[in-house]
C-alpha cells in the first residue's frame, strides 16, 4: 500500500511539474508578445527578448487609426455575442424538452444531435454556401450569426445531460400548484441550469472568436471582416507576416488575444464543469 501511495505521489509531482513548465512557457510567450507590440521592427530583430527602449504607441496608432482594425474588433464582438445568445436561446428549451419529456422519437433526436457533434462542419460547406447565398446573407455579419447559431448540437447535448440531474420532484410540485410548462421551464429549470449555461458561454464564445474558416468563405468585403480574417492583411504573398510591420502585427495579435485571455480566466472552471456534465452517466 505504501508503495502505491509513493508511486501515485511521484506521478502527481511529475504531472504538476510538466503543467508548471507548460504554463510558464505560455505566460512568457504572451508577455513577450505584448512587450513586442511596443517595439519598432528594427528594435525587435536586434533584441527580440529585451524590454522596449521606449513604450511607444505608434504600432497601436497605426493599427486602429490607419488600418481600421477596430471595425474587425467590433464585427467579432457582434458575431460572438449574438451567436452565443442565439445558441443559448435554442439550446435551453430544446434540452428541457429532450431531458424531461419521454415522447416517441426522443432517443432518435438525441442521436441526431450526437451525430451533429461528430460530423465536421466543413463537410457541409457547399450546401451551406448555396443556402446562405439563396437567403441573401453572403458577405453579411448576420450570415455568420445564422451559421454559428445553427451549431447547437454540443450545447444541447451538455444542457440535456445537466437537465437530467435536476430532480423531477420540482417539476411535479410545480405542476400540482398549477404552473404551466413554460412557467416551470422559465422560473424553475432555467435558473437551475445556470451552471451548465455558464460552462457553454466561454466554450462557445472562444470558438466563435477564433473561427477563421467560416468568415473566410462567407465574408468578402473588408468592412465585414472579423479579427482572424483582419490579421491576414499583414501577410505577404509568400504566406508569412510582413517583417517591415512586425510591430503592428504584434499589436494586432495582442489585441486579438486579449478577450480570449479574459474569457478563459473567468470561465475556465465553468468550461471544465461543462465537460464533466457531458460525461455524467444517466
Amino acid at each position: 500500500m505504501k508503495y502505491f501511495k509513493r508511486e501515485n505521489w511521484q506521478a502527481h509531482t511529475v504531472f504538476i511539474a510538466i503543467l508548471s513548465i507548460y504554463c510558464s512557457i505560455t505566460i512568457i510567450l504572451l508577455f513577450n508578445l505584448f512587450l513586442s507590440s511596443f517595439k519598432t521592427s528594427s528594435e525587435f530583430f536586434m533584441a527580440p527578448w529585451a524590454l522596449p527602449k521606449s513604450f511607444s504607441l505608434a504600432n497601436y496608432q497605426r493599427l486602429f487609426i490607419r488600418d481600421g482594425f477596430m471595425r474587425y474588433y467590433r464585427n467579432s464582438f457582434i458575431v460572438m455575442i449574438c451567436s452565443v445568445a442565439g445558441v443559448l436561446s435554442l439550446a435551453c428549451p430544446a434540452a428541457y424538452g429532450l431531458g424531461r419529456f419521454n415522447f416517441r422519437g426522443n432517443s432518435v433526436l438525441r442521436f441526431y444531435f450526437l451525430i451533429g457533434m461528430m460530423v465536421p462542419g466543413q463537410l457541409a460547406i457547399i450546401p451551406l454556401f448555396h443556402l446562405v447565398k439563396g437567403l441573401g446573407l453572403m458577405d453579411k455579419i448576420g450570415g455568420l450569426i445564422v451559421i454559428y447559431t445553427s451549431g447547437v448540437a454540443l450545447s444541447i447535448f451538455i444542457l440535456t445531460k445537466f437537465t437530467l440531474t435536476i430532480p423531477e420532484s420540482l417539476r411535479e410540485s410545480a405542476k400540482i400548484d398549477g404552473a404551466s410548462e413554460f412557467v416551470i421551464f422559465l422560473k424553475i429549470f432555467l435558473p437551475l441550469m445556470k451552471p451548465g449555461i455558464g460552462s457553454l458561454i466561454p466554450l462557445t464564445a472562444i470558438g466563435y472568436w477564433n473561427d477563421f474558416f467560416v468568415p473566410l468563405i462567407f465574408i468578402t468585403s473588408n468592412n465585414n471582416r472579423t479579427v482572424p480574417i483582419g490579421l491576414t492583411k499583414y501577410f505577404t504573398a509568400t504566406g508569412g507576416f510582413d517583417m517591415y510591420y512586425i510591430g503592428v502585427v504584434f499589436a494586432a495579435m495582442s489585441v486579438a488575444v486579449f478577450p480570449l485571455v479574459i474569457i478563459y480566466l473567468f470561465g475556465s472552471k465553468n468550461i471544465m464543469s461543462g465537460i464533466m456534465l457531458g460525461s455524467v452517466k444517466q
